[in-house]
């Protein structure tokens, strides 16, 4: 088992319902024997800054009876450069443990656009992200529910095989020179309905071909109700049909200060949660 789900939004997040409360998330976790989660909230825009710091707020306050609870956010690209709406001084000050970004469709062709240019855009995009030091993961790659609108693209983009390697091998590149993972999502790409076998088996061969290039590899469900965390048992069965080792399993390169920082109740070892815990392993 390997533990761990980057990749979870809370009811502050419109896109998500109102049973993933951050109580609920913890509770439902630990059930499903989680060790290590973040919680992702889009942050694209004002609002959803303000979203972000109400959960950061819910998060010093909570009981993580010994979970391990990271306070992060996704975040989409504004444009064709890759650029992201979250600067590194606004990442830092609005408190980010992790970061997971990457593209969203709902922006991103001109519906004339060929296969071809749709590719080669989706893979400069990934690698230019991979390649901002704030972000942490490049989130699902080749979500195919970006495109859902475009009929003619699912009909013509049947396997990943499709990408040129040479587009893969760069991307890859990067990632490893930046110290970034890529995301194995699984509701956006192993579990998603629309997908074809066909498809779901060329995308367990990209993610393998990127561990022999030298990434490694994030889980996360990408929930956005409680049932669906549930979900992480079927990523962790990929990772392991794809012996994916412990080293290339990704996991955040700091400790998590802000989830429990101001609980002050008893913890799950009989010891108690208080600011003043939190002040003394900053300064260690």
């Amino acid at each position: 088992m390997i533990g761990t789900d980057y990749h979870i939004h809370t009811h502050h997040c419109h896109c998500a319902n109102a049973s993933m409360t951050i109580p609920a998330i913890i509770s439902r976790c630990r059930e499903l024997e989680r060790t290590s989660i973040a919680i992702t909230g889009h942050r694209d825009n004002e609002e959803a800054a303000r979203n972000n710091q109400l959960v950061r707020l819910e998060l010093e306050q909570a009981d993580t009876q010994g979970l391990e609870v990271f306070f992060g956010c996704e975040v989409s690209i504004k444009n064709h450069k890759g650029e992201l709406p979250i600067t590194e001084a606004q990442a830092k000050s609005e408190g980010f443990e992790v970061i997971i970004a990457g593209a969203h469709g709902s922006m991103y062709y001109e519906h004339e656009a060929t296969l071809e240019k749709v590719i080669n855009l989706h893979m400069k995009i990934s690698t230019i992200v991979a390649a901002n030091p704030i972000v942490d993961v490049v989130v699902h790659p080749w979500c195919f529910g970006e495109f859902n609108s475009w009929p003619w693209f699912k009909e013509q983009f049947k396997t990943l095989e499709i990408v040129p390697d040479e587009l893969t091998c760069r991307f890859a590149k990067t990632c490893v020179e930046n110290d970034t993972a890529v995301e194995l999502n699984v509701l956006s790409s192993i579990l998603w309905d629309a997908l074809t076998d066909e498809f779901k088996e060329s995308y367990k061969r990209f993610i393998v071909r990127l561990l022999e290039l030298g990434c490694s590899i994030s889980l996360g469900t990408d929930a956005h109700h409680i049932p669906d965390l549930e979900s992480i048992y079927e990523g962790e069965k990929v990772m392991e049909e794809l012996k994916i080792p412990e080293s290339r399993i990704w996991r955040p390169r700091v400790v998590p200060k802000v989830a429990g920082s101001r609980f002050t109740g008893k913890s799950t070892n009989g010891g108690v949660h208080c600011a003043s815990d939190q002040i003394n392993r900053d300064e260690g």
